[in-house]
């Protein structure tokens, strides 16, 4: 049983959806988006995202193709919320959400993983290409900068952390999804301890 108290919206979703509630198709089509999207930036959310990463971590060790995760964070999160509210970092991260929606290509995954972080799941591609691809997402947003309503401009950009599965790499039993993104994140900690606009490639060593 789901205690209240501590119920997610994605939680609320999915109980309405077992219960069977009566409604029309539109309102159904509107739960499951709910159920799906992140309401913010219109990317998968969490929940949906990491299932997303399962089937994909599957699919690479069964067929040893590569896989990589971008996870993407924005910089200088605080100093953005704290000296510009929350509302502008929130334009900011939809901002974001639109470019990497922009340059993902039709089988790639993208979604919200936490408050201020895009996770971009690449089947088929090596750290080098996921590299590549921040590469062009960050040259995107660094264009112009973030108008303010002084009339100052707000540099904005991302730092990256790439973790990856190599296209000879055996299937290992204990490797799964919550290592992979945890990798992730440690690359992406480490990508903000460089500087702005870094991206770091995990290192298992």
């Amino acid at each position: 049983m789901i205690d209240s108290q501590m119920m997610t919206k994605e939680d609320a979703v999915a109980l309405k959806l077992e219960s069977g509630t009566p409604g029309s198709a539109e309102s159904t089509e509107s739960i499951l988006n709910m159920a799906m999207y992140d309401g913010l930036t219109g990317l998968f959310n969490r929940r949906a995202i990491y299932v997303h990463l399962h089937a994909e971590l599957d699919r690479a060790l069964r067929q040893k193709t590569p896989l990589s995760l971008l996870l993407l964070g924005i910089d200088d999160r605080e100093n953005i919320s704290a000296q510009q509210g929350r509302a502008t970092f929130d334009s900011i991260l939809q901002l974001t959400a639109g470019v990497v929606d922009f340059f993902r290509r039709p089988y790639d995954w993208a979604g919200r993983w936490n408050d201020d972080a895009i996770l971009l799941i690449l089947p088929g591609a090596r750290a080098q290409d996921a590299a590549n691809v921040f590469e062009r997402i960050q040259a995107k947003m660094s264009i112009g900068g973030w108008l303010l309503p002084n009339g100052g401009i707000l540099e904005i950009g991302v730092s990256a952390g790439i973790a990856s599965v190599g296209a000879i790499m055996d299937v290992i039993s204990d490797f799964d999804a919550d290592l992979l993104i945890e990798q992730a994140a440690q690359a992406l900690a480490q990508a903000k301890q460089m500087g702005k606009h870094s991206v770091y490639l995990f290192d298992a060593a």
